[in-house]
């Protein structure tokens, strides 16, 4: 095969790999926003990859598509990422979500009225700060669409790190990441409450939140 039929065959591949990614956004759902902030103590060179059995539909920086996908940056303190010579507050990926569901088990059901209150007294229990809490709440509270009450799953570390696994070099210190899965909902469900463990946050701290709606 001639490097002409190979770029072609390449293009195509890309082409179908990321109209199934779109596909799979609008028809099947997808996992929203995932930020990871880096809190360096100092300017450290980082290597960070994600791998999941999902396709990619769009990161900053750069435009990853398949997985593993991988980013190389300067952290600097205070979570400013350095690429080709551009700033960044965090890495941002989203997700198609072809793959395996992750389990349902522990949540609140709340009327839309309790939602913000709720995420903003839960979260920085999850590990969340308040600047990170403040961005959660912004982004999911606009983002979710109109319900009488809403569902709100915790989804288990170790799922998250199993489905999509999170790999930083060199390695942090303490690493929280915090999922949770939103479904809209017309009348109060029973649900079992979560059992949180405190997360502790020191030296190089590697913070990552995200969410989807079923």
């Amino acid at each position: 095969m001639n490097s002409k039929k190979i770029l072609t065959a390449a293009i195509v591949v890309a082409a179908v790999a990321i109209f199934l990614a779109l596909v799979g956004v609008l028809f099947l759902g997808g996992i929203y926003k995932p930020v990871i902030y880096f809190y360096s103590e100092r300017p450290i060179a980082v290597t960070a990859t994600i791998t999941t059995d999902e396709l990619l539909t769009h990161s900053e920086p750069g435009s990853n598509v398949f997985s593993p996908a991988t980013w190389t940056f300067l952290a600097l303190p205070n979570s400013v990422l350095v690429s080709h010579g551009k700033q960044y507050p965090y890495l941002f990926y989203e997700t198609s979500y072809f793959g395996k569901r992750f389990s349902l088990n522990e949540g609140w059901s709340v009327e839309r009225s309790e939602l913000i209150p709720l995420l903003n007294e839960k979260l920085p229990l999850l590990g969340l700060s308040k600047t990170e809490t403040n961005a959660f709440v912004e982004y999911w509270s606009t983002r979710l669409p109109e319900s009488k009450y809403y569902s709100i799953y915790v989804i288990d570390r170790k799922e998250i790190d199993e489905k999509i696994k999170l790999d930083v070099n060199p390695t942090p210190d303490s690493v929280i990441r915090v999922f949770l899965a939103f479904k809209p909902t017309q009348s109060n469900e029973v649900l079992k409450l979560p059992r949180i463990t405190p997360s502790a946050r020191n030296g190089f701290a590697v913070v990552e939140w995200g969410g989807f709606i079923v």
